[in-house]
């Protein structure tokens, strides 16, 4: 019998990689979330908090709520998220005041989720986001507190307002 090289393919290696990443919502889904590693039952659904940027923007109609609770109504890209409505919020009518006036990349990226003035040159400042706030304050509820993805790599240089390119890849 010959032995072959282990090999696998590139396909196969992204599909593990996208298992790897959901990994962490695993624990989310009633069934497997109902009992911890030991088999006790959980005493509570893990929380989760999840911030979205759409870089080329939206139809603002189709993503809004009207309401709260039970009775709020969803638009037509939220209305998935019915079943949800107790327990959702939509957070909208916000003003960054810091993201105007320094560039489009730059100033609707760098700092969406601090709202912290954005600094010129090479030295980054742009606050702590909401989100580590939030991972910082819920670090000893979960085994991951902050999982940041992105889209693209980060890059150096600058933009022609003199705002570094590292604010235009990153969020958080």
């Amino acid at each position: 019998m010959k032995s072959r090289p282990h090999k696998i393919s590139r396909r196969t290696l992204l599909k593990g990689v996208g298992v790897t990443m959901a990994l962490p919502w695993l624990e989310s889904i009633a069934v497997w979330g109902s009992r911890v590693a030991s088999g006790t039952p959980a005493s509570a659904p893990p929380r989760r908090f999840a911030a979205l940027f759409m870089g080329n923007g939206i139809s603002p109609p189709h993503w809004s709520a009207r309401g709260a609770g039970a009775d709020m109504q969803l638009s037509r890209s939220l209305e998935p998220l019915a079943s949800l409505r107790p327990r959702l919020n939509v957070v909208s009518g916000l003003f960054n005041r810091h993201a105007t006036g320094v560039g489009i990349h730059p100033g609707q990226t760098g700092n969406i989720l601090s709202g912290a003035a954005l600094q010129k040159g090479a030295v980054l400042r742009g606050g702590v986001s909401v989100d580590q706030v939030l991972a910082k304050h819920f670090e000893e509820e979960t085994a991951q507190p902050s999982l940041v993805l992105g889209c693209e790599q980060p890059i150096t240089g600058y933009h022609g307002n003199n705002f570094s390119i590292a604010y235009s890849s990153h969020i958080s």
